[in-house]
């Protein structure tokens, strides 16, 4: 629980100064090659802070007895709505989930 933060924080917060820079880009347009690459380094600290966060759940399921895992898995659902919920735009359900493998 104390270590999660020291390791999610610093992502999130790089990713954030990342696409604030970005973003930017709207008034002043650079070259394509340039915003293509700064698009790139987007999608890797994406790609870092998913694995990071797929990592936590992982411990964290990996603590759970026969019992709690059973609720655990039917959470998950809900723990991923949480994360790009605002993207999809839908109720979470066990179904999308395991449309997804």
């Amino acid at each position: 629980k104390e270590q999660h933060p020291l390791r999610i924080n610093p992502l999130f917060e790089d990713l954030r100064v990342t696409k604030d820079r970005y973003f930017t880009l709207v008034k002043d347009p650079p070259s394509k090659a340039y915003t293509d690459s700064l698009a790139a380094v987007i999608g890797e600290k994406q790609k870092n802070l998913d694995i990071q966060l797929l990592v936590t759940v992982r411990e964290i399921r990996s603590l759970c007895n026969p019992e709690q895992l059973v609720k655990f898995d039917s959470l998950l659902p809900k723990i991923a709505y949480k994360m790009v919920g605002h993207i999809r735009r839908s109720n979470p359900s066990a179904d999308s989930l395991k449309r997804a493998h």
